[in-house]
C-alpha cells in the first residue's frame, strides 16, 4: 500500500479526524504525515512504528480505573463507580477489557460524574435533625420563660439527645401549627438551633400563635434525621 492510500485509510478508520489530530495520535508532527503521503511503499517496520506510537496515546480501562480511584480517593471499585455515576459493572467491563476507552465512554463518564456530584452537593448541603417533632413547652430554669421540651434528667432520653445535636448545629427551621401549615421560617447562623428555637418560641406575638396540643411520645434512641435511612430518601424540613 502506498503512503496516501494508507494515511486516508487511518483518517477514515478514526472517524474523519484531521491530519493534525492523526498526526498527534501517531506521536508524529504534520510535515511527517505529509511526507507519509509521498511514500510509493509503506514497510511494515514503519507501520509497526507507528502503531507503537498510536499504543503510546491510547488510553486503556485497565490503565484509567486506578488513576480514578486514586484521584476520588476511593477505596473500592463500587466507591469508584458511584462517584462516576456509573454502575460497578461498568467499570469492571473497562477492567477486563485490555483495549483502549473510547472517546465516547470518557465523555459519558465525565458526565455522569458531573451529575453525581450534583445530586451528592444536593443531599448534603441540608441535613435534616429532627421532622416534625412536637413541642411539649415547660417552665425553663434560665432566662428564657419556657423550654421547648422537657430534657431533665428523669425525662424522655430522646429528649436530651435531640437538645444536643440542636445546640451543635445552625441552620434553617420552621415551626408549623397543629395542622401542618408553616407559621413561621427561619435561620440560625450565628448561635446554634437550640438558642435561636428557644428565643423565637419565646417571643411575643402579635399576629402569630404556637398551638399546643397533646403529641404521642415514644421510649426509645433518637437518631438525627440525615442518619434515618427510612427518611434519607425524602426529607423535609
Amino acid at each position: 500500500m502506498n503512503g496516501n492510500d494508507f494515511v486516508k485509510s487511518l483518517l477514515k478508520e478514526f472517524g474523519g479526524i484531521t491530519q493534525g489530530e492523526l498526526a498527534g495520535l501517531l506521536g508524529k508532527n504534520t510535515t511527517q504525515i505529509s511526507n507519509l503521503r509521498n511514500v510509493e511503499n509503506v514497510s511494515p517496520l514503519m507501520v509497526a512504528r507507528m502503531m507503537a506510537g498510536l499504543n503510546r496515546q491510547i488510553v486503556r480501562g485497565n490503565d484509567l480505573v486506578p488513576h480514578i480511584k486514586a484521584k476520588f480517593k476511593a477505596s473500592t471499585d463500587l466507591e469508584a463507580a458511584r462517584l462516576l455515576g456509573v454502575t460497578q459493572q461498568s467499570l469492571s467491563n473497562w477492567k477486563a477489557k485490555n483495549k483502549g476507552v473510547t472517546k465516547y465512554q470518557i465523555a459519558n463518564a465525565i458526565a455522569a460524574a458531573r451529575d453525581q456530584a450534583k445530586k451528592d452537593a444536593h443531599k448534603t448541603t441540608l441535613r435534616p435533625i429532627v421532622e416534625f417533632f412536637p413541642l411539649d413547652a415547660v417552665e425553663s430554669r434560665g432566662g428564657a420563660k419556657y423550654e421547648l421540651f422537657p430534657t431533665g434528667k428523669n425525662e424522655n432520653p430522646q429528649h436530651a439527645s435531640i437538645r444536643a445535636c440542636l445546640e451543635k448545629a445552625v441552620g434553617i427551621y420552621v415551626f408549623y401549627d397543629t395542622r401542618g401549615r408553616a407559621i413561621y421560617a427561619g435561620k440560625a447562623k450565628g448561635q446554634s438551633l437550640w438558642i435561636e428555637l428557644k428565643s423565637v418560641f419565646n417571643r411575643e406575638r402579635k399576629t402569630q400563635q404556637v398551638y399546643r396540643v397533646n403529641h404521642p411520645e415514644r421510649n426509645k434512641s433518637f437518631v438525627p434525621a440525615y442518619d434515618n435511612p427510612l427518611c434519607q430518601a425524602s426529607c423535609r424540613l
